[in-house]
C-alpha cells in the first residue's frame, strides 16, 4: 500500500497509522528490557509498523535482545551503522528522539496495542481492495469461489482460522485416562503448608487461588507460609511478587516465621539474645538455600510479571508457584478511571498468566469494609473488594477470619479460619488452623 490513497478527486486519505505510538513503542524498548518483553507478549511484528524506518529499528532491537545483549540507543545505533541502515532511519539523533518521546517505558505494551490494531485495519483495507478487484473480474458462476477467497483474505488478516485452540474429546479423554491409570505419574499438586487444607483443596498448574481478608487479618502471613513451604520445605522454585512490603519487611517476616523469633525483635525494638541468634543462624541456612525469586516493586504491572516469567522459562527456571501480594494494588496496564473495570482486568490477567504458564498463582485480595458493619463478620464471596470478576476468575477463593481480631477475649484466640468459599475441583469447607501473629506464621492446630 502506498503512503497515501486517493478515494475521490482532490481528496487524499492516509492509511490508518499513529507514528507517535510507534515512536513510544520503540522508545520504551530502547529504555527497558521489560518493555521489550511486554511488546513481544502482544505479539508485535516488524511489519506492523507503518514507517519503514521504525520496522528497521524494531528488527535491530530484537536482534540484540535475542542474543541477550543490551538494546539501547548506543548498541542499536552501532548495529544499524554496521548494517548500513543508520542513515536511512534518521541517524543516531533519531534514536534519542524516540527515547525522549516516551512518557514511561512501562506503557510500551499499551502503545504496541495501538500499533497492532492500526496494522490490522491497514491490512483489512488491502484485503478489501483485493476482494473488490476479484468481484469485478470473476464470472458470475464463480461467485462461491470469490466468497471463499474473500473469507480467506479476512482470515489471513485476523488470524481467525476457526481451529485455534480446538482439540477433540477423544484426544483429551485418552490423555486423562492414561494419567488416571498410570500410578507412576501422580498428579502434580502444589504442596501446601496446612495438612487439612492440602487434603480438601488440591492446587495444580493453571489454578488462580485468591487469599482474601480484611486489613491485618493475616493475608501476608498465609501467603509467606505458602512460599516458605513450597520453596524451603519442598524445594519448589517460587516467585514472590511483593507490592505492599519492601524487601526488608519481607525478610523480617520470613526469618521470624522460620526461626520462631518474635517479629518485633527483628525490627530493632529489642536486643536479640544468644538463643535467638542461634535460631536465626539455622533459619538463615534454610532461607539462603531456598529457590525463591522476588519482585519487590510498588509499581509492578502484570506485563512485567509475565516478562519475568518468560525470561525465567527461557533459562529453564520457570517457577512452580507464583505468589502476588496483593491484587488491588497492582498497577493496571491501562487505567480506565473505573476501578471495577481496572480490577477486573487485573484479575483476568492473573488468570491468563496461570493458564499460559501452567503454574498456580496465589494472589492476595482485600475485602470490602462493609463487612465490619455486620453482626456476623465472617466474610462471604461477595465481600471481595471492587470487582466480582475476582471471584469469577479464581479457581479457589479462601477467605480469612479470626474471631480474636474483633473480640480480644475470644475463647478462640489464636485460631484462624480458612473459609473455602469457592473450590472448582472440591468441596466448600471451613478449616481451622493456628495463628501465631507474633511469629508471622500460621500452622496446623496439632502443632500449636
Amino acid at each position: 500500500m502506498t503512503d497515501q490513497e486517493t478515494d475521490a478527486p482532490g481528496h487524499i486519505r492516509t492509511p490508518p497509522s499513529d507514528l507517535d505510538a510507534e515512536q513510544c513503542v520503540l522508545g520504551g524498548m530502547l529504555l527497558s528490557a521489560d518493555a521489550i518483553g511486554d511488546v513481544l507478549d502482544l505479539p508485535l511484528a516488524g511489519n506492523d509498523f507503518y514507517k519503514p524506518a521504525h520496522e528497521t529499528i524494531f528488527a535491530a532491537i530484537l536482534d540484540l535482545h535475542s542474543r541477550s545483549e543490551p538494546a539501547d540507543a548506543v548498541t542499536v545505533g552501532a548495529l544499524l551503522a554496521k548494517s548500513g541502515d543508520l542513515n536511512h532511519i534518521g541517524g543516531g539523533p533519531y534514536l534519542h528522539t524516540l527515547i525522549n518521546s516516551v512518557p514511561t517505558a512501562a506503557n510500551a505494551g499499551y502503545y504496541a496495542d495501538i500499533v497492532k490494531e492500526l496494522a490490522v485495519l491497514r491490512r483489512l483495507g488491502e484485503a478489501g481492495t483485493r476482494i473488490v478487484q476479484m468481484s469485478y473480474v470473476t464470472d458470475r458462476s464463480d461467485a462461491a469461489t470469490v466468497v471463499d477467497l474473500a473469507a480467506a483474505e479476512i482470515q489471513a488478516v485476523t488470524g481467525d482460522t476457526r481451529t485455534d485452540g480446538v482439540t477433540t474429546v477423544a484426544d483429551e479423554a485418552e490423555t486423562f485416562l492414561e494419567g488416571l491409570l498410570d500410578n507412576t505419574k501422580p498428579r502434580n499438586y502444589l504442596p501446601t503448608p496446612y495438612r487439612d487444607f492440602r487434603d480438601a483443596v488440591p492446587i495444580e498448574g493453571g489454578d488462580m487461588v485468591v487469599v482474601a481478608g480484611d486489613t491485618g487479618m493475616g493475608k501476608s502471613v498465609v501467603m509467606v507460609d505458602f512460599v516458605r513451604h513450597a520453596a524451603i520445605e519442598c524445594r519448589k522454585r517460587t516467585l514472590l511478587v511483593s507490592i505492599e512490603m519492601n524487601a526488608d519487611q519481607l525478610m523480617q517476616r520470613m526469618f521470624a516465621a522460620e526461626a520462631k523469633v518474635p517479629l518485633h525483635h527483628l525490627r530493632g525494638d529489642v536486643n536479640i539474645d544468644d538463643f535467638e541468634q542461634k535460631r536465626l543462624g539455622k533459619a538463615a541456612g534454610r532461607i539462603l538455600d531456598a529457590p525463591i525469586d522476588m519482585i519487590v516493586d510498588g509499581t509492578v504491572t502484570l506485563g512485567r510479571i509475565r516478562s519475568t516469567l518468560r525470561r525465567m522459562q527461557a533459562r529453564h527456571m520457570l517457577p512452580e508457584l507464583v505468589v502476588i501480594d496483593y491484587l488491588q494494588i497492582l498497577t493496571p496496564e491501562r487505567e480506565t478511571g473505573n476501578r471495577t473495570i481496572d480490577v477486573g482486568a487485573l484479575s483476568r490477567g492473573i488468570k491468563r498468566i496461570a493458564m499460559d504458564f501452567r503454574i498456580p498463582v496465589i494472589v492476595g485480595a482485600q475485602l470490602n469494609r462493609q463487612l465490619n458493619g455486620r453482626t456476623d463478620k465472617r466474610p462471604v464471596l461477595s465481600d471481595l473488594r471492587e470487582s466480582g470478576s475476582i471471584g469469577q476468575d479464581a479457581n479457589i477463593v479462601v477467605l480469612l477470619y479470626r474471631e480474636d481480631y474483633y473480640e480480644r477475649e475470644s475463647p478462640r484466640a489464636g485460631e484462624l479460619e480458612l473459609i473455602v468459599a469457592k473450590n472448582r475441583q472440591g468441596p466448600l469447607c471451613n478449616i481451622t488452623i493456628g495463628f501465631q501473629g507474633h511469629y508471622s506464621r500460621a500452622l496446623d492446630m496439632a502443632q500449636t
